[in-house]
């Protein structure tokens, strides 16, 4: 009976490695974007270096789930939470529960004390709800929806009727409030303080950007999607234009902007170029909260997003009609 299995739950080290490894094969087969979770030496130096914490879920001794803790290189406060993964052929209801429950707590207990951490963060798919259930019952609230992340068919929870990219949606806990006043952009002014009040963020006036704007772009060629950090300045067009000009054949193209002064010149730029709302970034740069915006090549699947909370519902509603507008 699954209630009698011994689960254990430990970082990933070299006896378990090669296990990891294959549970990415039998979820994704060779289709997961980064190819270093197929190479045990690379996992393990990524956990040695405190790049990555790979927590793996051992069931009679096997590698049988996992989770991944990743402090954000950009905001070492930042971490990402993600990774979660059954075995396919351990997904019965009671062991997969009893999983999920072991990682948790691992995560609450063991891994995040150790931790100097000021936001998580989590991306759960919305191809189903059992993700986000799992985001709520660890205290995150959602954000931002990040639209066609995922290509269709990378793995079992990217399968859409459609054939569709498959869309993200945020979640984040802050453990420490930021100390910095966001900048209210103008389009946005009813919509990102309702997505902080759980925050308890008080916004700022905008003002005006002073100095040169920097746009960096880290891209995922196999998932069609790329990340994109810009910085307001006068010059934020051409420096945006120089970064695109590399991005035309991305599916999806996610432009994070910090909320300082300046922020409203910057949404209007972005929005000749495409860009429309994502969310409300808490804490995500040292510097404070950021603002996400986002082009995809495509119409999204709106049908087949699938959301739990009644404010990632009331945001998608609130996408959809900005990206509308674009038009």
């Amino acid at each position: 009976m699954d209630e009698k299995r011994d689960i254990v739950v430990r970082p990933v080290d070299e006896t378990t490695v090669e296990g990891l490894c294959a549970l990415y094969r039998d979820i994704y087969g060779e289709s997961f974007p980064i190819r270093e979770v197929y190479d045990a030496r690379k996992v393990l130096r990524a956990n040695r270096e405190g790049s990555h914490i790979n927590m793996v879920a051992l069931v009679d001794g096997q590698v049988a789930g996992h989770l991944l803790v990743m402090p954000a290189a950009w905001n070492v406060r930042l971490i990402e939470v993600g990774g979660f993964m059954v075995s396919p052929g351990l997904r019965s209801p009671d062991l997969t529960s009893r999983l999920t429950k072991a990682v948790q707590t691992a995560l609450v207990e063991d891994v995040l004390p150790g931790l100097d951490w000021s936001v998580r963060y989590t991306e759960s798919t919305t191809v189903h709800l059992y993700s986000q259930r799992v985001e709520r019952h660890v205290g995150h609230v959602n954000g931002a929806l990040a639209l066609d992340l995922l290509p269709a068919g990378m793995g079992p929870d990217a399968l859409l009727p459609s054939g569709g990219r498959v869309s993200c949606v945020m979640g984040f806990r802050e453990r420490r409030p930021c100390p910095f006043s966001p900048a209210l952009p103008d389009r946005y002014a009813s919509i990102l303080p309702r997505l902080a009040l759980p925050f308890g963020r008080v916004f700022s006036a905008d003002g005006t950007a002073t100095g040169r704007s920097t746009v960096t772009a880290f891209s995922l060629a196999e998932a069609g999607t790329a990340y994109l950090t810009a910085s307001s300045g006068e010059d934020l067009g051409s420096a945006l234009d120089e970064v695109l000009g590399d991005l035309k054949t991305f599916s999806s193209l996610q432009l994070r902007i910090p909320l300082l002064p300046g922020v409203s010149s910057a949404v209007e730029v972005a929005r000749e170029r495409g860009f429309f709302l994502g969310g409300f970034l808490p804490g995500w740069f040292r510097e404070g909260d950021g603002l996400l915006l986002q082009r995809t090549a495509g119409e999204p699947c709106w049908e087949e997003i699938h959301l739990l909370s009644k404010e990632a519902r009331w945001l998608c509603g609130e996408i959809r009609r900005d990206r509308e507008a674009l038009a």
